[in-house]
């Protein structure tokens, strides 16, 4: 029988890996849009690549919770 606790955090991930990739993909129409206008985009960039790093851990979560479905509760 899967672990409840670990099937509950990994629906919770999923959750939150969801809107991290739609906040990256809101964020690169912005910096387009900004580039588009000949504004500086440095902020924009940093704050995307601090998404992207986000959803990188959040990945690396999500494995180390899918693998701790199968164990038995303790």
């Amino acid at each position: 029988m899967p672990n409840r606790k670990a099937l509950e955090e990994l629906e919770r991930l999923d959750r939150h890996i969801a809107i991290c990739g739609q906040r990256i993909a809101e964020q690169r129409r912005r910096i387009a849009s900004i580039k588009m206008w000949g504004w500086d985009t440095e902020d924009s960039e940093s704050l995307l690549r601090n998404l992207i790093n986000s959803l990188r851990a959040l990945d690396q979560l999500r494995e180390t919770v899918r693998k701790e479905v199968d164990e038995p509760e303790r």
